[in-house]
């Protein structure tokens, strides 16, 4: 099982957080308790053989796949209490280990299994290590002990408490109160120091570079020639209490206070990497790396972290740069790369810092919306409203540039020395030997507005807002490629190798102009997105930069594309929104104007609304490969789980089942894809989808096998898992041995009777025996057609044809149960709540994907429905593409954010119409609680809370959808009057004080 690890660690390099970096370039991300941890405090991580990731809390373990949470606590682990000091643990032969106040115990499977030898009176166990044999030794209140042969034994220190251990290779170190201690070759030794030590307590103990280092309840100490001191680089935080302490792979030496994480290196000072998350102090309890070298923080108050290297940054008012909100870029007369913003012009020096260069303020409009640095060495900044020029240091408005006064300046090209191009807002200008000219229809351009500029086969390309021009200085004609780049907003233009030119626009894609023509390439070719602000190139890729990310391209499959057609490969290299599989989570890019994009001095810069967005292309790394992929474990309704072992056999009467599985990826989670038969069900693979989990329902009896694969990474391999066999036991009357013993008495009913006959006249017994026969053979044929009968209603009556879920057959059913009980008092007096689904704009979907891709997404939102109905909740298709949440009143902690997940949920799922092609999907909701009014007058007529919820859908859908809303009876309203203004519509029982909205507050 430990497999994936390994696969893991040897497949990549190991990518610690490089020490030069200014901790703010760091990639940080971030999960608190709603993202699925038990509790917030995370007091200790560590890696699984598989690859999980494992943390304490005070609420209990939690286990992360990079995805998604599962917790551990007493319901989920016999014998586990989880409490404030819970440490959890990886020793060397991938067990887990769990330190507590109760002592020490393995973690194995969903059991706890005790050390034994520890004895009651160890008190809490606070700390692991592996000892230079091979054994494991454990930090107790009662001193070290040392477990090997599966049993514990004191190992020495009977009279301290031991609060933290370090192996470096050869000797141990244990940290505890008023001392430091050396265990070497079983004898433990004190290390001596200059300072008083009496007061402290070491609860931390880590190395770097060989050196070993401590952190007590007031500062840090090292050690060095043998004794205990404090470095001098630590004497700012010498009355700080140390909470966490770990040196990583690159020389970094992490240090957690109650205020926030340090850090501190060969190459850097001691420095805080961050001291505040949402106004609460951090109070960091523990650091772990992992194999890639990424980061893991635990806090006491604000989650779990993850750091890493990354391969962009955003430069903003940490690096100097005081408006983050920018606009253009572009290579400065000294190869410095200027910056305009929305207040001025500022320049990266050679540290990475933003100086201001001038501000723009005086002008009639400060947005530096584009950039352009002349061959006499000026900068023109081209603003919203005008263009201004800087030189020798001074900013002015020449009057040549009047008539741009009131233009948006979206681009500059210099032909030739004073010899200016000029897109704007207004169309296109030629400046020439100190005279300004307007092209407008005369000269065949039939715009209103530039966006680009390009020179290619020696003619001017003018991209515009409706269409692609070509021409020369005295004549232009549309390019009229037959496709949609006529008509597209086309934002860059940038010539590739071999003739050709890369055409960027807004929203249809990159078109390539070649000697054949036009080719086109959108997200049917292989795009992640169609929406393109800027192109760039460097030796091998074309960059592709917009309001959704930054994608590349290898210049060489393009040119395969333009002269064979197909598909094209891409790499997202940032994806903030996640609308592609891959890629840096991380806010770019502007678009709209010649200069949103620069590649110079190695990097690639592009303006976005936080700064300025900085890329490494030699840095970026491909899509994530899933490390392991398990099958994890089977649930029925009711509760039951099994573990997803080898063969799982299902109990009698088990036939709906659901089926959870994982892999495990912490980089680029979202981007696995998963696809999933249930092999003697099923004959072909399910398409592939990002959802974890598959329900199955009305499964008949038989023998069958779950076969999993996941795919990703750059070139989408499969990782198969592990199969599981599940057996599905036949109830008493679908079993081979009762159908043999039905056969045998109608076998031995035609015996006796020909018996009892065959005493007659031959001509008698031969009439009868044939009228026998053929009555058995009517009465087989009729039981048949009654069975078969039988089955297909029950499976079909109260199920879903296409999704699998519940009906409004079940609902019928369910409720008037639910009722009888109700009143029977055999239930609790509590509600059920009823949340009415419209998927919005659905018809679009079907219009332009398919009804057959219409139906998938159906599927899958139906998958959706049932991880969100859980265990005790009922999901129906209430019909076409309106869906039913059918949740009792303890299933959730409010309806306010229970009608909020809903809506959350729907809006963040990744519905896929195909591998690469995201459908974006919003629901209107309704929501009522059954009985709906205050005095439960209507528990006989549960039809009323169906017509409430739907009011409240409705009321959405005409109010902008993609939200919820309630219409609430008020304390007063009695079921007849009710029912009778009802009738007049819901806005009456407002107006008349019967009910009143509650609305999605966003």
């Amino acid at each position: 099982m430990a497999m994936g690890l390994l696969v893991l660690t040897c497949s990549l390099p190991l990518l610690a957080l490089d020490p030069q970096r200014a901790p703010t370039e760091y990639v940080v991300d971030h999960w608190g308790f709603p993202a699925g941890l038990p509790q917030v405090s995370v007091t200790s991580i560590a890696l699984d053989g598989n690859g999980f990731l494992w943390m304490s809390t005070q609420g209990g373990l939690a286990r992360f796949d990079g995805l998604n949470f599962r917790g551990y606590g007493e319901q989920q682990i016999r014998g586990y209490r989880p409490a404030i000091g819970d440490r959890v643990w990886r020793d060397n032969s991938d067990r887990l280990w769990l330190g507590s106040s109760q002592g020490a115990a393995i973690l194995d499977g969903d059991r706890l299994v005790a050390v034994e030898g520890l004895g009651a009176e160890v008190g809490h166990v606070h700390a692991f290590a592996v000892a230079p044999g091979g054994s494991v030794l454990l930090g107790t209140d009662h001193g070290v002990y040392a477990y090997a042969k599966g049993r514990a034994s004191r190992l020495g220190l009977a009279d301290s408490r031991v609060y933290a251990l370090h192996s470096d290779g050869s000797r141990v170190y244990a940290g505890s109160d008023g001392a430091v201690y050396l265990i070497d070759a079983g004898m433990a030794s004190l290390v001596e120091s200059a300072d008083d030590l009496s007061s402290l307590r070491f609860r931390q103990i880590a190395s770097r570079a060989g050196r070993i280092y401590l952190g007590s309840s007031r500062g840090l100490f090292e050690i060095s020639d043998g004794e205990l001191r404090r470095p001098d680089w630590a004497e700012q935080i010498s009355d700080q209490a140390i909470e966490a302490l770990y040196g990583d792979s690159d020389g970094n030496l992490w240090i957690g206070l109650i205020d926030g994480l340090m850090r501190h290196s060969a190459q850097r000072p001691l420095e805080w990497v961050f001291s505040e998350r949402d106004n609460v102090r951090p109070w960091v309890a523990s650091i772990f790396e992992d194999p890639r070298g990424d980061l893991w923080v635990g806090s006491y108050t604000t989650g779990l972290s993850r750091w890493w290297n990354g391969w962009a940054t955003t430069i903003g008012p940490e690096r100097g740069l005081a408006d983050p909100f920018v606009w253009s870029v572009a290579r400065g007369p000294d190869d410095r790369v200027l910056v305009g913003s929305a207040t001025g012009l500022w320049q990266v020096n050679e540290q990475g810092s933003v100086e201001a260069v001038v501000s723009t303020q005086t002008l009639r409009n400060s947005a530096v919306y584009n950039l352009f640095v002349s061959s006499a060495e000026q900068i023109w900044i081209g603003t919203r409203a005008g263009m201004a020029r800087l030189h020798e240091g001074k900013l002015d408005e020449p009057s040549l540039w009047a008539p741009l006064a009131t233009r948006q300046i979206n681009a500059v090209l210099e032909t030739a020395q004073e010899h200016y191009w000029i897109g704007t807002s207004d169309g296109l200008y030629l400046q020439s030997n100190g005279v300004l000219k307007r092209y407008g229809p005369a000269e065949g351009l039939e715009v209103a507005a530039v966006r680009s500029l390009a020179i290619f086969e020696d003619q001017l390309y003018v991209g515009s807002e409706r269409g692609l021009y070509i021409g020369t200085e005295g004549q232009f004609r549309a390019a009229n490629s037959g496709n949609r780049l006529d008509q597209a907003m086309i934002t860059s233009m940038v010539p590739l190798s071999n003739g050709k030119l890369a055409i960027g626009t807004y929203r249809d894609g990159i078109h390539v102009r070649s000697a054949t023509g036009y080719s086109e390439l959108t997200t049917r070719e292989g795009l992640p997105w169609n929406s393109v602000g800027n192109l760039q190139v460097d030796s091998e890729h074309l960059w592709v930069s917009g309001p959704n990310g930054v994608f590349r391209s290898t210049i060489r499959d393009i040119e395969a594309y333009v002269l064979d057609g197909g598909q094209i490969r891409t790499e997202p290299v940032l994806n903030e929104g996640r609308n592609a599989r891959g890629g840096q989570r991380l806010r770019c890019c502007n678009a709209g104007a010649l200069s949103r994009g620069l590649y110079a001095n190695g990097y690639l810069w592009f303006p976005s609304l936080n700064g300025l967005v900085r890329i490494s292309p030699n840095e970026v790394l491909p899509p994530e490969q899933p490390a392991t992929v398990l099958i994890e474990r089977i649930s029925a309704d009711g509760g039951q789980r099994w573990n997803a072992d080898q063969r799982v056999e299902l109990p009698l009467g088990v036939r709906d089942i659901s089926i959870e599985y994982t892999a495990i990826a912490f980089r680029d989670p979202e981007s696995i894809r998963f696809r999933y038969r249930l092999a003697g069900y099923e004959s072909d693979w399910q398409s592939p989808s990002a959802q974890r989990s598959v329900r199955y329902t009305n499964l008949p009896p038989g023998s069958y096998r779950f076969e999993l694969q996941a795919q990703g990474g750059a070139h989408d391999l499969s990782v198969t898992a592990e199969a599981v066999e599940l057996a599905i036991p036949a109830n008493t009357g679908e079993s081979t041995a009762f159908r043999a013993l039905l056969a045998l008495a109608a076998a031995t009913l035609i015996a006796v009777l020909g018996y009892v006959f065959s005493r007659r006249s031959a001509g008698r017994e031969l009439q009868l025996q044939q009228q026998v026969e053929q009555r058995t053979a009517e009465l087989r044929r009729a039981n048949d057609r009654l069975r078969n009968a039988n089955q297909a209603l029950a499976e079909e009556s109260l199920t879903d044809g296409l999704t699998g879920l519940k009906n409004r057959r079940f609902l019928a059913r369910f409720l008037a149960d639910w009722r009888r009980r109700s009143l029977l008092g055999e239930t609790a007096q509590e509600q059920l709540w009823l949340f009415l689904v419209d998927l919005d704009h659905f018809k679009s979907v079907n219009d332009r994907y398919g009804h057959l891709v219409g139906d998938d997404i159906l599927k899958q939102f139906s998958q959706l429905l049932l991880r969100l109905a859980g265990d005790g909740g009922h999901a129906l298709r209430w019909g076409g593409e309106e869906f039913l949440l059918l949740m009792p009143e303890a299933g959730f902690s409010s309806v306010e954010k229970m009608a909020e997940r809903i809506v959350k949920a729907v809006r963040r799922a990744d519905f896929r119409a195909n591998e690469v092609e995201r459908v974006p999907l919003s629901v209107s909701l309704g929501v009522c609680p059954y009985p709906a009014l205050p005095d439960r007058g209507d528990i006989a007529d549960w039809a009323l809370a169906l017509e409430l919820a739907d009011a409240a859908l409705y009321w959405v859908k005409r109010h902008g959808r993609n939200g919820w809303n309630r219409l609430i009876p008020s304390p007063q309203a009695h079921h007849d009057e009710f029912i009778a203004e009802f009738r007049h519509g819901a806005n009456q029982l407002v107006q008349r004080g019967l009910a009143s909205w509650q609305r999605d507050p966003g």
